[in-house]
């Protein structure tokens, strides 16, 4: 069985990919911090500066939405480590399924810390051109 606070993440994880952001959101302790963790370049950004990286992310897939798929929970307190697979197709016709290790912290019943690690090369190689692409089109529109 579940604990709750693998249950929130799941929710959070289906909201995050092909559901509401606002809903996503709503999992985030209002102070949370989600960091990108790599060797060259990480990063960390806040909930509202999440919202719009998710959002332009996932503008750049067809349907608006990728899955993202826990494959295993590790919970020790208030600490979850998960292994989580996505797919999706991108705008430009590639499939875009990274595989990342996200640990999440909670507090009080909300997502107050986040670090994922994921495969960057994939995000340079796949994500990245996706993202520009569908930027480009909507500079465009825009004019």
């Amino acid at each position: 069985m579940a604990s709750d606070n693998a249950s929130i993440v799941k929710a959070f994880l289906v909201e995050l990919g092909s559901g509401s952001l606002d809903q996503a959101l709503s999992y985030l302790a209002e102070d949370s911090v989600w960091s990108l963790v790599q060797t060259v370049r990480g990063m960390s950004i806040s909930k509202h500066e999440l919202k719009g990286r998710i959002g332009a992310m996932r503008a750049s897939f067809k349907g608006n939405a990728f899955l993202l798929k826990p494959i295993s929970f590790i919970e020790e307190n208030n600490i979850l480590a998960v292994e989580v697979e996505s797919h999706t197709e991108t705008n430009l016709g590639k499939i875009y399924a990274n595989k990342y290790c996200i640990i999440f912290k909670m507090v009080d019943g909300k997502i107050s810390e986040v670090r994922e690690y994921n495969d960057s090369l994939h995000v340079t190689e796949v994500l990245l051109p996706a993202m520009e692409y569908t930027r480009a089109l909507s500079a465009q529109k825009g004019q």
